[in-house]
């Protein structure tokens, strides 16, 4: 018996996306696989999926992860790819789907001194952002 290994992940308010990461390839008999261990997950919330551990990935791939998104969309979520390996980027470049799906890498930023914990979201966005390493 083979274990699904999204069976024990935490559900999450749709404010934070729930990161789950596939370390399988995305080809012609895995698509079903990522559909349907996930489509319940895209239906009640908003999914980030790291691809960083992806080498492989083919048009049935693609097509399960346009599947998801608009699923995701429909319900009302967000769905995205975060960090894709070099080949799963460029063949998503290719077909036009890298703007659509791939999220923007995070920048890390520090905010003026008087931005703090009690601060309102409004006062911290009005301060001047710097930039700093990760």
């Amino acid at each position: 018996m083979t274990l699904s290994p999204f069976s024990n992940l935490p559900q999450q308010s749709d404010s934070h996306p729930s990161l789950i990461a596939i370390d399988y390839e995305l080809v012609r008999g895995s698509e079903t696989q990522l559909v349907n261990e996930l489509m319940h997950r895209v239906l009640a919330g908003s999914v980030s999926l790291d691809l960083s551990a992806v080498e492989r990935i083919d048009a049935a791939g693609i097509a399960a992860l346009i599947t998801l998104y608009c699923s995701a969309i429909q319900a009302g979520h967000r769905f995205s790819v975060v960090a894709p390996s070099a080949h799963v980027r460029d063949l998503l470049r290719i077909v036009g789907l890298e703007s659509i799906l791939i999220a923007p890498p995070l920048v890390s930023l520090s905010f003026a001194a008087d931005c703090h914990p009690g601060s309102s979201l409004e006062d911290c966005l009005n301060r001047e952002p710097v930039l700093t390493a990760a």
